[in-house]
């Protein structure tokens, strides 16, 4: 067991929840048009996440298309993971474009650059592009 899981696991015993750990380090409060879910904003964009059992499932980062590519997404996702990392807590995500103007292949490169791997690989065809319907892929990332 490594050292981040062993200290979810104390934290877990003496009653305090990490994944609120999380929330109050980064002022993020409750979206009220998801249930169980919190976001916080910074610069551009918002995060938003869940609690996913011991882990947390980031469900998105939206910035707005006019905001796009200054930076801001990344900003937005090195605050997050700093604040899973400090508590301990691996974060999982669902990597799915939520527009045309998002390409999957930049996708999947933004979060493995920020140290996530497949849970689910996509499927390419011959040409190394993603299939259509395999634009959507599971992703985890351990705390460092």
């Amino acid at each position: 067991m490594s050292l981040r899981s062993r200290l979810v696991e104390c934290l877990l015993k003496e009653g305090v929840d990490p994944i609120a750990s999380v929330i109050q380090l980064l002022g993020a409060e409750p979206d009220e048009s998801k249930i169980n879910t919190y976001k916080f904003s910074t610069g551009n964009s918002e995060v938003y996440f869940k609690k996913n059992g011991r882990n947390i499932e980031l469900d998105l980062i939206q910035t707005a298309k006019g905001n796009r590519d200054a930076g801001g997404a990344k900003l937005a996702l090195s605050q997050f993971l700093n604040a899973t990392d400090e508590v301990g807590v691996d974060v999982t995500l669902s990597a799915v474009p939520r527009d045309k103007e998002t390409n999957p292949k930049r996708l999947k490169k933004f979060y493995q650059q920020y140290g996530f791997e497949f849970i689910t690989e996509p499927e390419e065809d011959e040409y190394g592009d993603m299939i259509q319907s395999e634009f959507d892929f599971e992703m985890i990332r351990y705390a460092n």
